[in-house]
């Protein structure tokens, strides 16, 4: 389970970087070719609603493995 913890620990500021490069590189005239990105952003390139998508994605993952630890007896 250290592990489990210790990759999503680290998969935080690498999605945080991603998403600031994203932004960045699209603002510089470079096309995304994530279908989800471009609906998220939508024409308007509204940029709160793909970080608010990658927190929840984040802490959705952070609450399973949490209940996968606590009521599960973490690793089988």
């Amino acid at each position: 389970m250290i592990i489990n913890w210790a990759l999503y620990i680290l998969a935080v500021p690498f999605i945080i970087v991603d998403h600031y490069q994203t932004k960045a590189l699209v603002e510089y005239g470079l096309k995304e070719a994530n279908p989800v990105v471009l609906w998220l952003i939508g024409e308007s390139h509204n940029w709160d609603a793909l970080l608010y998508y990658k927190v929840v994605a984040l802490s959705i993952l952070g609450l399973l493995l949490l209940y996968k630890q606590l009521f599960q007896g973490g690793e089988k």
